[in-house]
């Protein structure tokens, strides 16, 4: 068994790499080539910078893991413009960001542990999960006026 493998950061993000790859299939076929692919390659993404992570030491690992929260960060928008979009249900979307949340607390705790061990300590905790970030974004536009034009 491969080191990475008993990760449960590990084993979260091949599991939404599946799901991502799942959801892509959905996605109606002009979408496909590009939102599509871009979904697949992040979610793949994921999972592989976590299992380069878990081989590398120091810089390279870290490296490896924040590379692999930039590319869950362009999974959860994605998810995000296809859901505002309206090609991902509210069931699925909230699945599949059950699925991002889970996966970015452990990637964070893989990130906290680099450092405990000797690692730079560049990052804090997050202040807000993807859910409250999105929350908070929808609160704060103002509606749209005449035409669909925010207000300036």
């Amino acid at each position: 068994m491969a080191s990475y493998a008993g990760l449960k950061a590990w084993q979260h993000a091949r599991r939404l790499a599946v799901e991502c790859s799942r959801a892509a299939q959905c996605l109606p076929h002009p979408e496909q080539a590009a939102l599509g692919e871009q979904l697949r390659r992040a979610g793949y993404t994921v999972a592989l910078k976590i299992a380069a992570g878990a081989g590398g030491s120091g810089g390279a690992r870290r490296e490896a893991f924040e590379m692999a929260q930039g590319a869950l960060a362009e999974v959860e928008t994605i998810l995000g413009i296809a859901h505002d979009l309206g090609y991902v249900s509210s069931r699925d979307f909230a699945r599949l960001e059950a699925w991002c949340e889970e996966t970015a607390k452990l990637l964070y705790g893989l990130l906290k542990k680099t450092e405990d061990s000797g690692g730079p300590a560049t990052r804090s905790a997050p202040s807000a999960t993807p859910r409250e970030r999105t929350a908070a974004s929808r609160t704060s536009e103002s509606p749209p006026g005449k035409y669909g034009k925010r207000p300036r």
